[in-house]
């Protein structure tokens, strides 16, 4: 009897920490959302720059961001990997919706990374409105530009 009841208590245990453990998860991610949504948009470029790297210059890119922005992010949260991670990923989408709109571009919002598209030699950015727009990046400017859509 005794140890059906140790079973039990520590299934709830567990149980408890698992369910505590998805909402924290998701507060974390919803304030990394809002805090890249509020810090101050040279972050959001910074990271729109190394967008186009290759994956490992990307990684050390991103890290050398958020090491220079940790001044702007929530010190309880600097280590967090599902903090990182979101704030990283709607740093990068903000400034790519801020690109278009600099371009007279209508695009209100997009979900996703853009996707390097081998055909267009372009990424492929999708908007939520159901426009999307193919941008390259010039590596002897280091600048990002709009490719005419077909």
């Amino acid at each position: 009897m005794l140890q059906k009841l140790f079973t039990l208590f520590t299934f709830l245990i567990l149980v408890t920490q698992t369910i505590l453990g998805n909402d924290l998860s998701s507060e974390v991610k919803q304030k990394a959302i809002i805090d890249a949504q509020n810090v101050d948009t040279s972050i959001h470029q910074a990271y729109l720059q190394c967008y186009a790297l290759k994956p490992d210059e990307k990684l050390n890119c991103s890290k050398q961001i958020i090491k220079d922005a940790k001044i702007h992010i929530n010190k309880e949260l600097q280590t967090n990997q599902d903090y990182i991670t979101v704030f990283s990923h709607e740093a990068e989408r903000l400034r790519f919706v801020s690109f278009l709109k600099n371009n007279n571009m209508s695009c209100d919002k997009i979900n996703e990374g853009p996707i390097f598209d081998k055909v267009e030699g372009a990424y492929t950015v999708f908007c939520t409105n159901g426009l999307k727009y193919y941008m390259t990046f010039d590596y002897n400017n280091n600048l990002w530009q709009l490719k005419d859509n077909k």
